[in-house]
């Protein structure tokens, strides 16, 4: 591919940036339309050594870079303002938590022993007995694991899953708390004290003290709920797979790594959002793997994202989806047609395949795509490489 033909992409790539009209000709050029209603026609081929500086001299007449830079004001102004409610959402969610703390202090029978004495927990106990709701804090979880020396080996995977819940604000009250034996030995809770000393979110929890020693082995030996399960709890079909592209989702919204436990209540609140949406694109997902065997769940959840981001409807999405699908009218250079012809080898090959790996060169080549970026070589995508954004064609 020639460097004029890279050239005429990436200025209609720019110019959909923007959210200028860009029309394909049937030459293959471009036809640019400014919002002075001037029209300008980049073509593919010119013999003119002056012409890439001509045609952007001419846009910039009609307010292209000035489009460029409020476009990028824009995008700056988002990720600042998104920056600032988060920080205002976690502030107030730790009010919140406080502000409860306070009510159960005041009120009475079984909800007012809130404020109970860290000592009298701590104390030894010949008998069972229960604080309910108590506010366990980053300080007072660190004091509660210096009687953690009798337990099982942490689990950093359970401790990393917890952590997303408490500063996702799904972490939530129930009969699972803390646990000291008669010895005043630390005997369940070990999970979710660390993640309290580590994200320093503080949680409202029930605390039992004296319990048998013996309990210790019975202790969490139940089957785990899968998001299958809570998924079909709540009326969703084909949970399995729905799970799947839900947890994936997340952990790309989140940026978390793949390997990252992602709570039940996290994966329920996904498929909630996504709607129609979502499951619409599991459909195409499997046109997609049918077409050039891209792993489908990756290829739904790459879907879901762009008409999220982007818009079902939008003419470049559909295109883009629709020459993935169907192969038809690629050209080399396309990425697309780059990116069919390597899953398609690795397929054939039998190699390993990573589904995180397929979304990010589904979504590294949405981005060449919408750019107008051409390109000829083999795509790659490291393990220790962010995921891409999302880019937008206006």
């Amino acid at each position: 591919m020639s460097t004029r033909q890279t050239f005429a992409h990436n200025v209609a790539g720019r110019a959909r940036r923007i959210g200028w009209p860009v029309e394909l000709l049937s030459s293959g050029g471009y036809k640019i339309t400014c919002p002075t209603g001037h029209v300008h026609t980049v073509h593919l081929t010119n013999s003119d050594v002056n012409a890439d500086k001509n045609i952007i001299g001419d846009l910039n007449t009609h307010g292209f870079e000035e489009a460029e830079l409020a476009f990028q004001r824009k995008k700056n102004k988002e990720r600042e303002e998104k920056i600032e409610q988060d920080r205002i959402k976690n502030t107030e969610r730790l009010e919140k938590l406080a502000k409860q703390a306070k009510m159960v202090n005041r009120a009475a029978g079984i909800y007012g022993d809130s404020d109970i004495d860290t000592d009298t927990i701590l104390g030894l106990h010949e008998l069972p007995a229960t604080f309910n709701r108590v506010l366990i804090t980053k300080e007072l979880a660190e004091r509660f694991l210096e009687r953690n020396t009798d337990n099982r080996p942490i689990r950093r995977g359970d401790i990393e899953e917890l952590k997303v819940a408490l500063t996702s604000g799904l972490f939530t009250y129930t009969h699972q708390g803390i646990a000291f034996d008669v010895r005043g030995v630390l005997q369940d809770g070990q999970q979710r004290l660390t993640a309290i000393a580590e994200s320093g979110i503080p949680t409202l929890m029930q605390i039992s003290v004296g319990m048998p020693v013996e309990n210790f082995d019975v202790v969490d030996t139940g089957r785990r709920r899968s998001y299958g399960d809570v998924l079909a709890k709540e009326g969703f079909h084909n949970v399995n797979k729905l799970g799947a592209q839900c947890r994936m989702i997340y952990i790309y919204d989140r940026k978390l790594q793949y390997n990252q436990k992602v709570p039940n209540a996290a994966v329920q609140q996904v498929a909630v959002d996504g709607g129609d949406l979502l499951f619409e694109s599991t459909t195409v997902g499997v046109n997609l793997y049918n077409a050039f065997r891209i792993i489908a769940t990756p290829a739904s959840v790459a879907t879901y994202l762009l008409w999220r981001e982007v818009g079902k409807e939008n003419e470049a999405t559909r295109e883009f989806l629709s020459g993935l699908i169907t192969g038809a009218n690629l050209i080399e250079g396309d990425p697309r047609l780059v990116l069919r012809t390597m899953i398609m080898n690795t397929a054939k090959k039998k190699g390993r395949r990573y589904p995180m790996e397929h979304l990010a060169l589904f979504l590294k080549t949405w981005n060449l795509y919408v750019s107008g970026v051409t390109n000829r070589q083999i795509m790659a995508w490291r393990k220790d490489e962010k995921m891409p954004v999302i880019k937008k064609p206006f």
